[in-house]
């Protein structure tokens, strides 16, 4: 046999796969619509970015782009986190007003009896979100006087000393320069 001949005959190792080729029936008619499905299924499920394009077997960054080059996937996106947070609403409903059952131990060992647990935190949670008029923690931090304008300050000065009155002048003045030197304006 020629060398050309057994060049031929043999197995063509510069094309292999490791996956055979996919047969008729598993491939998808479009590829595009198979990962898509893949992971808007998985962030349904999740709700976690990035399980979901390892999941649909994807680069990191390609779901950026067909979010914004695709106002259908992305509606279909905004849909699947939408379907997870009622799935986690709904946790949250059964967590804080249905309650879990937690098994009873004694000496280490279970009893068979159960207790019905609630939790506390889930349901404010849930109330500031229905009625945050009524529920939410409300801190008002002001740093300016009445209607956004600047703070008036009025102190009776006449317990200080004329030390002290001296001391607080001569503050005064440093505070005036530094703040006239930085371009501001200093104090009235």
């Amino acid at each position: 046999m020629s060398k050309r001949a057994q060049e031929t005959s043999r197995p063509d190792r510069t094309n292999r796969t490791r996956n055979p080729p996919p047969t008729k029936a598993t491939t998808p008619k479009d590829p595009r619509e198979s990962w898509e499905e893949t992971f808007l299924e998985t962030l349904r499920a999740t709700g976690n970015v990035c399980k979901s394009y390892q999941a649909a077997g994807i680069r990191a960054r390609s779901w950026v782009y067909e979010k914004r080059a695709d106002p259908e996937f992305a509606r279909r996106w905004d849909e699947a986190l939408a379907d997870w947070a009622d799935t986690l609403e709904a946790e949250a409903y059964r967590r804080a007003v249905v309650g879990t059952d937690k098994p009873l131990a004694h000496k280490g060992e279970l009893t068979g009896d159960t207790v019905k647990e609630y939790s506390d935190t889930l349901l404010l949670a849930m109330l500031r979100a229905a009625k945050p008029e009524k529920y939410r923690e409300t801190v008002a931090h002001r740093h300016g006087g009445p209607d956004g304008g600047p703070m008036q300050v009025t102190h009776d000065l006449s317990a200080l000393s004329d030390e002290q009155l001296d001391q607080l002048a001569e503050i005064h003045a440093a505070l005036a320069a530094a703040a006239s030197g930085a371009g501001g304006e200093g104090p009235a």
